[in-house]
């Protein structure tokens, strides 16, 4: 701004791209690669912020991959355009004018010298400003500091403002916060020892999770709490060791504390496994599961699904973890059609030597669940858990119930925007819920592939 606008009002320079370029690559080229470099600075330090400020969103994870080519791409273009203009410039030769009079030049000099040293001086009176005030801050609130004392002796100072699960984590204290500090569950809840008299009344939102909990009078979530007093306090659930180690809380990794997420849950089982398994050998048994287990894999996989577990002839798969609920609720009926085609198949290749038809049950559900890892050790896995899954199971039983092949919910339907040629609206009963839930059911031996709409097509 000086060299250019400054000049350009003061001196009446000829502040053109051109002599811009010409004074950063050729006259003084210390000066353009202190200007490249400050332009990769300052553009990593947004995006930095942008980072920390966006990653929690529910989309971020889908558009990373995207913003980051876009945060490499915008410096490094920037930087190839400057290296072009400079080259272009170099090959024009010396200036036909010179962008002051010369008999300006030395005063012109002179002022931007000044100029540069005032506005230095400037920011430099600013970063002393900022940190006399943080010092002022500091010490204002060191008056007002509350401590926080721990079983063990630990103590935490904190400002006012705040809360308890800030204390611990600002102490590295392990502390467990599921839901990521937001009263939506009861992990991080603490007994306060000493100083209940002088803390504010909970929230709503900690009230209700408190009544839900039955918990003690002197019981509150320590996300919730900000003292307005000194206080001793006992978590009621910690970790037998740090956060995120073997052995660590369920769902609370560092990596994955677990977040509620909109997913698509699928439960297959085999029909009629026992009384099969019980007339084989058990190495052939295992061989058919196998076989079948593949069946479902594949077809889970190729729909852009995750299976999560396979517990003795049944397998629980998830759908959405990376994707809209459209999508997720179009790619897990996907899935379930290939299954039944799957398992069709591969009746027919063991139709000789089981001299019984193999026949699957499918549940399909879409909702809210919890997200998170789970596990102890080397057997820890991302996984989902909550009423959504639970109405999943249930549907799956209730294919078996109606001697069906797939029975969905309607909201799964209606999301995925998609058709179910040949199935019959029923509601099935939930237990813990007052209303009956809107299911299909698609009958064993119906067409099973599943049309799009036109719109979708």
């Amino acid at each position: 701004m000086v060299g250019t606008r400054a000049m350009h009002a003061l001196y009446e320079a000829n502040d053109t791209y051109e002599f811009v370029v010409r004074s950063l690559w050729i006259l003084t080229p210390q000066v353009g690669v202190r200007q490249a470099i400050a332009v990769v600075v300052i553009w990593a330090h947004g995006c930095l912020g942008l980072y920390f400020w966006l990653r929690y969103r529910r989309w971020y994870p889908r558009v990373a991959s995207a913003l980051l080519v876009l945060a490499v791409l915008v410096p490094v273009l920037a930087l190839l355009g400057f290296a072009s203009a400079g080259k272009e410039v170099s090959a024009m030769g010396p200036p036909q004018s010179q962008p002051i009079e010369r008999t300006l030049l030395d005063r012109a000099l002179a002022a931007k010298e000044r100029m540069d040293s005032s506005i230095y001086a400037g920011f430099a009176g600013l970063i002393v400003l900022v940190l006399a005030a943080r010092i002022v801050r500091d010490r204002i609130e060191r008056r007002n500091l509350i401590e926080v004392r721990y079983a063990g002796g630990r103590k935490v100072r904190i400002p006012r403002g705040y809360s308890v699960l800030d204390a611990s984590r600002l102490g590295g204290i392990a502390h467990y916060a599921v839901c990521g500090g937001r009263g939506r569950c009861s992990t991080c809840r603490i007994r306060v020892v000493d100083g209940l008299a002088e803390q504010p009344e909970p929230s709503p939102i900690e009230a209700a999770t408190l009544r839900r909990i039955a918990a003690d009078g002197d019981v509150r979530l320590a996300c919730q709490l900000r003292p307005r007093g000194d206080l001793r306090v006992a978590p009621l659930l910690s970790p037998p060791v740090t956060a995120g180690g073997p052995g660590g809380p369920l769902g609370a990794t560092a990596s994955d504390p677990g977040h509620e997420k909109v997913v698509v849950v699928m439960f297959c089982d085999m029909r009629g496994f026992t009384a099969m398994a019980d007339q084989r050998l058990p190495f052939d048994v295992v061989f058919l599961l196998n076989r079948y287990f593949g069946v479902i894999g594949r077809a889970v996989e190729s729909s852009g699904g995750r299976v999560d577990k396979f517990v003795g002839d049944g397998a629980m798969a998830l759908f959405g973890l990376e994707t809209t609920r459209g999508e997720a609720c179009r790619n897990a009926l996907s899935a379930a059609s290939a299954i039944v085609e799957g398992v069709r198949a591969l009746s027919d290749d063991f139709a000789e030597e089981l001299r019984a038809t193999i026949k699957v049950a499918i549940g399909i559900h879409v909702g809210q669940a919890i997200v998170g890892s789970m596990g102890y050790g080397a057997v820890t896995n991302v996984t989902a858990i909550g009423d959504t899954i639970n109405v999943g199971s249930r549907l799956e039983a209730a294919a078996k119930e109606f001697q069906a092949e797939i029975v969905v919910s309607e909201a799964t339907v209606r999301l995925s925007g998609m058709d179910l040629p040949g199935a019959e609206a029923r509601e099935i009963d939930i237990r813990g819920r007052a209303r009956p839930l809107g299911v299909l059911v698609v009958p064993r031996g119906a067409a099973v592939p599943i049309a799009l709409p036109a719109k979708l097509r």
